[in-house]
């Protein structure tokens, strides 16, 4: 028989511009499958998630070591928006940041901290992909929204209310996730039980009560996850659905979507189960090809061989 002959492409002939073009499309892994290790695995997750994980492990230790200072990062009604004349002094200092700063904060490292790291990567992550699959920017305005429905149950419910919403935020997407499945999909806690996925959200909320924690967080995820859900899915708001184009031509969007968050075409071992959007918003259906669906936004196909094979006899 004969050897197959294959030669690498040869990029020294070609300008920085087109590499750039001719570069491989990023991918998502599949949130199970690691594939090569940690790095492949973190690589896969979407813009939001990533960025969630990101901020809570860095909080979580610099808490541990005590050198965050969290008196400047918690939310306070009366020091955020009510910070500004005629409820204060002209001379205090407007606490707007606090509306923002609160949600990167979950805890210091314990049981509960690693439980809700791996819900938002479990079934936060999984959602998101489903959802905005592709689409940094339709991504970080779910967020955005969803951070506004939290704060709102937090200023219309002061039962619930609580000086971080880091964990309400992470219940939030467990809801979506919860009821973005099928009425006959069934998740496995713990290798115990057994339950349906709309229940999912219930029964970890019914954990905290019996564990003795505060149900404070979960009810404020809950509430505002079926208010994003209600506005998205049942009344269909344009509001909630499209992105607005300041955050498409956001730099930092661009950016996220440059590192793998956004952009990414999909490697998806069930692909009929969403929808692929491309760079230019373009929809395409679960069945498109292998071949389209590597074609970068300027029209042309990475080949990473050029040459000639031959069929082994």
């Amino acid at each position: 028989f004969r050897p197959v002959s294959l030669r690498l492409f040869d990029y020294s002939a070609v300008t920085n511009a087109e590499c750039t073009r001719m570069r491989p499309p990023r991918t998502y892994n599949d949130i199970h499958n690691t594939g090569n290790g940690v790095s492949d695995f973190f690589q896969g997750l979407p813009v939001v998630c990533r960025t969630l994980l990101v901020t809570y492990l860095a909080t979580g230790l610099l808490l541990f070591l005590r050198v965050l200072p969290i008196r400047y990062l918690y939310h306070d009604w009366s020091l955020s928006l009510f910070s500004f004349p005629p409820f204060a002094s002209p001379a205090s200092f407007p606490g707007l940041h606090r509306l923002v700063t609160n949600f990167g904060i979950i805890g210091t490292p314990s049981i509960n901290y690693l439980f809700n790291l791996v819900w938002l990567v479990q079934y936060g992550a999984s959602y998101e992909k489903a959802a905005f699959l592709g689409d940094a920017a339709g991504a970080i305005w779910m967020a955005m929204l969803g951070m506004a429905n939290v704060l709102a149950v937090d200023l219309l419910l002061p039962w619930v209310r609580a000086p971080f919403h880091g964990q309400g935020f992470i219940f939030m997407m467990i809801y979506l996730w919860s009821k973005s499945q099928g009425p006959e999909v069934t998740v496995n806690m713990f290798g115990v039980i057994k339950l349906k996925a709309a229940y999912l959200p219930f029964t970890l909320l019914l954990i905290d009560i019996i564990q003795g924690a505060t149900p404070t967080h979960g009810v404020r995820g809950i509430l505002a996850g079926h208010l994003y859900w209600f506005f998205r899915e049942v009344i269909q708001s344009r509001f909630v659905i499209d992105v607005p184009a300041w955050l498409r031509r956001a730099r930092w969007v661009e950016a996220l979507s440059n590192l793998g968050a956004g952009t990414a075409r999909v490697v998806s071992s069930n692909p009929t189960r969403v929808t692929m959007n491309d760079s230019r918003g373009a929809v395409r259906s679960p069945g498109a090809s292998t071949q389209q669906a590597s074609t970068s936004a300027g029209g042309t196909r990475f080949r990473a061989f050029s040459g000639k094979a031959n069929k082994l006899t």
